[in-house]
């Protein structure tokens, strides 16, 4: 489903250095990025740092002046917290509004079944469906990726492949429907459980030392 591995849409990617990369190496690098691009020809250059930049749907940090809600925009930030047991260090390069979507799926794997063993078995799934059965029940029965909630998470437009995005985005709350990428093989049953909405996304990376 996605362009990208998952851990792309539902958490911060970061930029890792390991344990052995001191603070003021770490605050350097970091000085020396100013955009998300940057940050991706980062990762091209230094393959052993792990450099992966993030873009996120998350709360802003803070007020401006104006009483809009931001995040402190091109300055290294040590972060009040700890992740993976590293202390981290993040840059944030540009914030914005943009329109997400949230769904809850059932994924089918062409490379294990039959089109037609899928095309039965999402006519079983959305016959349970329109019965009653709660669609999380059904997810945890028949999902073949191992995400047993189905939550996609709030996700933006360019971060699904095509004909997921393209269905998506065309439904209201509440519907349920199929999608088919045939080129990868992959097939879904999919409920969209909240209307598409405004959300705030910021761009940057993160260093853990």
């Amino acid at each position: 489903m996605f362009k990208y591995p998952v851990s792309f849409l539902l958490l911060i990617s970061i930029l890792s250095i390991g344990f052995a990369q001191s603070p003021k190496k770490a605050r350097k690098a970091l000085s020396n990025i100013n955009s998300y691009k940057e940050a991706e020809n980062l990762k091209e250059k230094k393959v052993e740092w792990n450099v992966s930049p993030f873009l996120t749907p998350v709360e802003p940090l803070f007020s401006d002046d104006n009483g809009n809600l931001r995040y402190p925009l091109n300055e290294v930030i040590e972060m009040p917290f700890k992740v993976g047991g590293k202390t981290s260090i993040t840059k944030f390069f540009r914030d914005y509004n943009d329109e997400s979507c949230k769904v809850k799926y059932i994924f089918l794997d062409g490379s294990k079944l039959s089109k037609e063993s899928i095309d039965s078995i999402r006519t079983i799934i959305i016959t349970k469906y329109e019965s009653g059965i709660d669609f999380v029940d059904l997810v945890k029965e028949y999902t073949m990726d191992g995400n047993k909630t189905g939550d996609l998470g709030w996700f933006r437009k360019g971060m699904m492949v095509k004909e997921f995005e393209d269905a998506v985005w065309s439904r209201k709350k509440d519907e349920y429907f199929k999608v088919d990428v045939d080129s990868k093989k992959w097939y879904y049953v999919v409920l969209k459980n909240h209307e598409t909405k405004i959300v705030h996304v910021v761009e940057g990376a993160t260093i853990r030392y």
